[in-house]
């Protein structure tokens, strides 16, 4: 179940696939439905171009209607849920002995509501003796497969090997997807990492505990080992597995990737500890200045911007590049904060351009879920900078124009 393509999916069947079309064409908003008409005329001039089930329907129709016609379709135009339920494909879900376990027309409701049920006995029950291993402390076993397979109840599936953090071991297990397997296996790879690193941790740990004002600020969110645990994992990821770079699957990668970052993981992790004191230091500065200043839309808008921020766990959650800039967007908080005092006229006027901006990625974050919008959330707070504390600089040229431009294009994509 959760290999699924809902991509797939959406095609339903060849027999189907035209009915579904006029459909989706006559659930458009006014507006765009307006050029297709009759719907049913222009849903079988575009299944006569499409290529079945290949990449998304809803993209595939929106081209095809452009080609005939000009008028380009954005991405946020369909109303998939709106379809009658016939259009929609329909999925039963069987246990091992044929017994129905649930059924429905959402793959994602579906896998949430078997919740751990799924975690497939298929895997677990069927993992090949090459993968089964626990306790792993060092890189002592060969490649890492692409992926294998699998066979359980009559039928055949492809599991995604991969190494799952288990305290300062990992495990060997399979998971049900190849995105699943790279996460965890990320995961795991820093936990191997740290064994091989040994002393430069321990030294590292020490160092990040003599910060302790930054500490005495966190403890307030969660118990400082948190921060300090999240640090580790942290500094070693960026050191050693630059997002973009594909991971190492074998023992002579692995040893590689070990020996060129082990000479600069002292002085890099100690730049990162830097940062993240300066951040926490700059986030308790925000918080006293708010504590001064009666409650308005604006210190609202600035305790909404903290809590996105600096949140428990937030060190695993940022990329290190971008908490490089934490200290900055901390600042301009405060210093937002400081000018109410002599201008909060001033505020609400340079408020108006940002908050339209904020609702929208809001919005879009929930849609199109927040990976796809990050981009954007973080033009969000350099936005800030230059509405609210100019003088401390923006990383580029920044406006609400920009803004509004990035989330046009990635609601069109």
């Amino acid at each position: 179940l959760p290999q699924l393509s809902r991509q797939q999916l959406d095609w339903l069947v060849p027999g189907m696939l035209q009915d579904k079309v006029t459909a989706m064409i006559k659930a458009l908003p006014k507006v765009y439905r307006r050029n297709f008409v009759p719907a049913p005329d222009f849903a079988g001039a575009v299944c006569q171009s499409l290529g079945f089930g290949q990449g998304s329907l809803e993209q595939a129709v929106a081209h095809q209607l452009h080609r005939m016609t000009g008028v380009e379709l954005p991405r946020d135009a369909w109303d998939a849920d709106s379809l009658p339920s016939h259009l929609r494909m329909g999925i039963r879900v069987l246990d091992e002995r044929g017994k129905e376990l649930a059924h429905g027309l959402d793959p994602d409701a579906l896998v949430e509501k078997l919740g751990k049920r799924l975690k497939s006995v298929a895997l677990e029950s069927t993992a090949s003796g090459d993968w089964s291993r626990r306790g792993i402390q060092r890189w002592d076993f060969g490649e890492i497969p692409e992926w294998l397979q699998v066979s359980h109840g009559g039928t055949t599936m492809r599991a995604y090997p991969a190494l799952q953090r288990n305290g300062e071991q990992v495990d060997q297990v399979l998971v049900e997807t190849a995105r699943k397997a790279e996460t965890v296996t990320r995961a795991g790879l820093v936990t191997l990492l740290m064994n091989e690193l040994g002393s430069n941790v321990k030294y590292m740990r020490k160092e990040f505990l003599k910060l302790r004002d930054a500490n005495l600020v966190y403890q307030r969110l969660a118990p400082d080992s948190v921060l300090v645990d999240d640090f580790l994992l942290v500094a070693v990821e960026h050191v050693f597995l630059c997002q973009g770079k594909a991971l190492p699957r074998s023992h002579g990668e692995f040893e590689a990737l070990l020996e060129k970052g082990k000479a600069q993981f002292v002085a890099r992790a100690s730049e990162l500890a830097k940062s993240v004191s300066a951040a926490l230091l700059e986030f308790q500065a925000a918080r006293m200045a708010l504590t001064r200043e009666p409650a308005s839309a604006a210190t609202e808008d600035v305790e909404h911007q903290l809590a996105g921020l600096v949140f428990p766990g937030f060190l695993r959650a940022v990329a290190p590049d971008r908490l490089a800039q934490y200290p900055r967007y901390l600042k301009a908080a405060t210093r937002r904060i400081e000018k109410l005092a002599h201008g909060l006229a001033k505020d609400q006027q340079r408020a108006s351009e940002l908050k339209p901006l904020l609702d929208r990625v809001s919005m879009m974050s929930q849609s199109l879920g927040p990976e796809r919008v990050e981009k954007a959330r973080w033009m969000l707070e350099e936005l800030r900078v230059s509405l609210f504390a100019q003088e401390l600089g923006t990383t580029g040229p920044i406006s609400a124009k920009r803004i509004q431009k990035a989330l046009d294009t990635i609601a069109n994509a």
